[in-house]
């Protein structure tokens, strides 16, 4: 099957800088950091006849939601208030969720998708995404992970469709829609459309799954995530072999549709790859089922590795799936995300 944006080879470089997701944003009332706050209302003048001393101006409100001024001092010529600070960025508006789509369902055309509101009613969904935020009528492939979209907030129900599609009205035949998506403020998050259309007895059938994301790179080191979703193969571990053999575990007991645990949570952080030797093996078991050499994941990288294919060999050979975690920020121009498919 034709998989754009992959490179069929061991050897896997990851290049460019991964930034960090920043979250600038304006205050409703008056951008960015909050202004200092202004200086009181100088002396009031000399009081006219009959009139006391001008009393001193107020000092200005401090930033955040601007404080009111001073008053103006009694008597003669007051001094003015001071002007209130302007607001601060914190009071800015609340990032919206962003979300990527991958498509690992190894007997699955390419597809567009929609995002129905909680119920999975037309009215209101967001999408064909492909089509209308990405102008891509070609849709996703399998082995393919998109960049981030933003969408607005809220609990949602998944729809496949047809590459091309102008709404989201029928969905793709042989699929179901799959509610439960969930899409949090400033949360980012890969939706992963897993397993097979026609499922034999003891292949995952087809469905969608959320796994939330982590673009913060670590200073000179590298971050990796392990994601299994290959349909019909067993629990698995993943690790590197060094010159003797010896394997050095990255997650181990991995199910299928899970992510890999760590005493860190779902990224390892580590030395960069510098032309390792990454094998892949049934959980438990000392046998390899494949290896790949020569992979290299220089520093200051995030990385989300997939299992994908199928043990059997069919439809889709087993394979691991390397895919750069990028910020949103960072990725540029709309389209897909920087992807190695890796085969033994």
């Amino acid at each position: 099957m034709n998989v754009r944006n992959m490179v069929l080879a061991s050897t896997l470089v990851l290049v460019g800088v991964v930034a960090a997701q920043a979250c600038g944003g304006s205050d409703e009332g008056g951008g960015g950091t909050g202004g200092t706050a202004g200086a009181g209302g100088g002396t009031g003048g000399t009081a006219g006849a009959g009139g006391g001393t001008g009393g001193t101006g107020g000092t200005g409100g401090t930033g955040g939601t601007g404080g009111a001024g001073g008053a103006g001092g009694a008597g003669g010529m007051g001094g003015a208030g001071g002007a209130g600070g302007a607001g601060s960025g914190d009071a800015g508006v609340k990032m919206m969720p962003s979300l990527r789509f991958s498509h690992l369902s190894p007997d699955a055309s390419a597809v567009d998708v929609c995002l129905l509101p909680a119920g999975g009613a037309n009215e209101g969904a967001f999408g064909p995404i492909f089509k209308q935020r990405f102008n891509d009528a070609d849709g996703i492939r399998f082995g393919e992970v998109s960049k981030y979209v933003d969408v607005p907030e809220g609990d949602y129900t998944l729809r496949v469709v047809a590459p091309g599609a102008l709404n989201c009205d029928t969905a793709l035949p042989g699929t179901q829609d799959v509610p439960g998506i969930e899409a949090r403020g400033g949360e980012l998050a890969t939706v992963a459309a897993v397993g097979q259309l026609d499922a034999p007895a003891g292949v995952h059938k087809f469905g969608a799954l959320r796994f939330l994301d982590d673009t913060e790179p670590a200073s000179g080191k590298t971050r990796v995530r392990f994601i299994h979703a290959s349909p019909d193969t067993d629990d698995l571990d993943i690790g590197t072999v060094d010159t003797q053999g010896t394997f050095a575990p990255l997650f181990t007991g991995v199910g299928y549709g899970s992510t890999g645990q760590s005493k860190t949570g779902n990224y390892v952080t580590g030395a960069p790859f510098d032309k390792a030797t990454i094998a892949t093996r049934v959980a438990g078991q000392q046998a390899n089922l494949f290896t790949i050499a020569g992979v290299i994941i220089e520093a200051d990288r995030v990385v989300t590795i997939f299992a994908i294919g199928n043990r059997a060999g069919q439809p889709e050979l087993l394979r691991l799936l390397v895919c750069q975690d990028e910020s949103p920020h960072a990725q540029g121009a709309p389209g897909m995300a920087t992807c190695h498919l890796l085969t033994p």
